[in-house]
């Protein structure tokens, strides 16, 4: 499942998903030599130093979606100017 993450920095990384639960997540992020782990904790997907991470997309055979597991954290709404 390929996957858009937002750091809370503004950096935005694609990466392939290898691993999931309701609470940690494992991903392949190319230009790395490692993998990135997140873990929810406190209602929001942080990253191994802690820093908070949005979920921007999930793209699973050519269509767009978010499974439950990942949704518990409230999705952040993007609206028209913002």
């Amino acid at each position: 499942m390929h996957m858009t993450l937002n750091f809370a920095a503004g950096r935005r990384v694609d990466g392939l998903l290898l691993a999931a639960s309701r609470g940690r997540m494992r991903l392949a992020v190319r230009n790395r030599n490692e993998t990135i782990e997140l873990n929810f904790q406190a209602g929001q997907w942080r990253a191994e130093d802690g820093s908070m991470v949005e979920i921007e997309a999930l793209i699973w055979n050519g269509l767009t979606a978010i499974p439950d597991w990942c949704g518990e954290a409230a999705p952040r709404l993007f609206t028209a100017g913002g």
